[in-house]
């Protein structure tokens, strides 16, 4: 159970990076209103 505690904030932060960055790729002004 250690090593998913372990794994898991990897795993979030992968996701919303490829999340952001998807979005980002698609509508470039997301990334002004994330910033608000």
């Amino acid at each position: 159970m250690r090593r998913f505690w372990l794994f898991m904030p990897l795993v979030l932060v992968l996701v919303l990076g490829v999340v952001l960055h998807a979005g980002i790729g698609k509508d470039p002004t997301k990334l002004e209103s994330a910033r608000l």
